[in-house]
């Protein structure tokens, strides 16, 4: 901007020698002219410039490795074009200088070589006029997040499944019921009598319902190390934690990122939102493994974080 004001200027100056050197009515109507030009270019742009937004358009969510682009798009009035616009964007903590027009958009491509997150803002903005003279600060835009998630990937010795819990069928009502077989002892209730397996047995066998609190299956990862690490680590996590859904296991994912951690995963949409959880808390600090055996865990598996060769689900 600044040039251009040494270049009105000078064309000021010689305008105004030219008026003092010719006496005819060419020269003040030229000089005239110089004089309003700034403010004729104002008073046309300065409706377009009022309208004028910068919009940041990026999807929430990608593969990682998966080719991403950030859309810096111009938008303003519809009848006048919006003037320059010169901006500074920053994306994954690298800032760029644009500049566009209306309609005018501009690609950024981001790096999602490893899972996290790559946070874009607009640092700062300006319009200017059609000439280039007078400037005007453009509104904040609304800040894009991607997340990089994991590339499910299964582990290199795969865990034995979890075992399934028992269950009966209510002949009246259909419904299906948790339960676990163990001998009679004495105070439990007549009908708790499973009498065909006590009749089979030659001994009193009863049906004893499982609590809401029974113990349940685990799933636990180490929180930490290189970028390729954590990307090995969450490729299993996401594949077994798929894994046992498929299965129709709810479990638990526990870590430890300086206090314990545990998020319960009932469905799909449960696992994605901890996967992304996950990725927007990255980088990850170095934080000591999660209790080696949880005492509520009919069935554990924990996921290692070293070489590809170590990186590994170990069941206990």
């Amino acid at each position: 901007m600044i040039r251009r004001w040494l270049l009105y200027l000078a064309a000021l100056a010689g305008t105004s020698l030219f008026w003092l050197c010719y006496t005819g009515w060419y020269s003040g109507y030229l000089l005239s002219l110089v004089l309003a030009l700034p403010w004729l270019s104002l008073a046309l742009s300065l409706p377009a410039m009022r309208r004028a937004r910068i919009a940041l358009l990026l999807p929430e969510a990608c593969a990682r490795g998966e080719a991403a682009t950030l859309a810096v798009e111009c938008r303003g009035g519809r009848v006048m074009p919006v003037p320059r616009c010169r901006l500074t964007v920053c994306a994954q903590q690298e800032q760029t200088r644009l500049t566009l027009c209306t309609g005018r958009s501009a690609a950024l491509r981001l790096d999602t070589a490893h899972c996290g997150a790559a946070r874009c803002r607009l640092v700062r903005g300006c319009v200017e006029d059609y000439l280039g003279l007078f400037r005007r600060r453009l509104p904040p835009a609304e800040p894009k997040t991607l997340c990089m998630l994991p590339v499910p990937a299964p582990p290199a010795r795969l865990p034995e499944p979890p075992p399934l819990p028992a269950v009966l069928q209510n002949r009246r009502t259909g419904e299906i019921e948790d339960y676990e077989l163990r001998d009679y002892r004495p105070g439990d209730p007549m009908r708790a009598f499973h009498w065909k397996l006590s009749a089979k047995t030659d001994r009193p066998i009863v049906r004893e319902p499982l609590e809401a609190a029974q113990r349940t299956a685990v799933l636990s990862f180490d929180w930490g190390g290189t970028p390729e690490q954590l990307d090995r680590t969450l490729d299993r996590l996401a594949w077994l934690s798929a894994w046992l859904l498929e299965q129709g296991t709810a479990h638990d994912v526990r870590w430890n990122d300086g206090a314990p951690r545990s998020v319960h995963v009932a469905d799909r949409a449960a696992l994605q939102a901890l996967l992304r959880a996950l990725v927007l808390a990255l980088p990850a600090p170095a934080a000591p493994p999660p209790a080696g055996r949880f005492p509520d865990a009919s069935w554990h598996c924990h996921i290692r974080a070293g070489a590809p060769e170590e990186t590994e689900a170990a069941c206990a």
